[in-house]
């Protein structure tokens, strides 16, 4: 009976074909879909195909364990057109690089419009390009907590359309008007941030400046290197601290490149040494 489902787990389904299931389903509050069979890009409904009113769903979720599985922005947006979930909340679907069609990459804009009240919200930077970024983070001004993925990330330039990056994602986010709820935001696999200190210092000083002030910044590196010590220090990590600012830095693969030296605070101890 699918009309009376709360709550579906999906797994083993063809992204493309989401869409016309969520059409059955009117009382949804959460969908989880694990795994996302890769998709190419086709258009998710039939020509005429109406839209699909979910007006208790909050929670579109796809496990980022499994983002080897990356949806295309062309799909992505064929679904937020064809759906509507004006109470949604949390949204998180690993989406693939937008290098071969930039012009997809505003597929998120679309998503803060229709849904205004979502403030858990996960980006994947290779899915959005210089131009696209910007707007993406303006729609949605109820946002408190930014996942940002860096995985698969790299410098590009086709059609006037640029690669984005973490810098200029903590440029954007440092105009006030910008995500004005913004308490919490997490970096995974960052690895486009320059070696600059000026553009995560100006970041974190607007931050805690709003009338919602940043509460957590989590920023997680690939391998293990000098970067975290060039951006911030451990004793300014602590004056934030005390602030009422939580920062972690840390990384996901702590093994060092070369000869095995001696764990320090930075790196914390060796897996076999815990």
């Amino acid at each position: 009976m699918w009309n009376r489902l709360q709550h579906l787990t999906i797994t083993g389904i063809s992204f493309s074909h989401v869409t016309i299931l969520l059409g059955l389903c009117s009382q949804l509050l959460s969908i989880h879909v694990t795994p996302i069979t890769i998709d190419n890009g086709s258009a998710l409904a039939p020509s005429g195909h109406a839209e699909s009113n979910l007006p208790f769903l909050a929670s579109f979720v796809s496990p980022s364990e499994f983002s080897s599985h990356f949806v295309a922005p062309r799909s992505l947006s064929d679904l937020i057109g064809h759906v509507s979930m004006p109470q949604l909340r949390r949204f998180t679907v690993p989406a693939a690089t937008c290098q071969y069609g930039p012009q997809d990459s505003f597929f998120l804009v679309s998503l803060g419009k229709k849904s205004p009240l979502v403030e858990d919200l996960t980006i994947y930077l290779s899915s959005l390009t210089a131009q696209s970024l910007p707007a993406t983070l303006r729609a949605f001004s109820s946002l408190a907590r930014l996942v940002v993925s860096d995985v698969n990330a790299w410098a590009w330039d086709n059609d006037g359309f640029q690669s984005c990056t973490v810098t200029l994602l903590l440029t954007v986010l440092s105009d006030s008007a910008t995500c004005p709820m913004l308490q919490e935001l997490v970096f995974h696999d960052c690895n486009s941030l320059d070696y600059s200190r000026s553009t995560l210092d100006e970041f974190i000083r607007q931050g805690m400046e709003r009338a919602h002030p940043l509460r957590r910044l989590e920023i997680s590196f690939q391998w293990y290197g000098s970067l975290a010590a060039d951006l911030i220090s451990e004793t300014e990590i602590r004056s934030y601290q005390l602030q009422g600012l939580d920062i972690s830095l840390c990384w996901q693969n702590t093994t060092p490149w070369g000869a095995a030296n001696p764990p320090d605070p930075w790196m914390g101890l060796w897996p076999e040494d815990m």
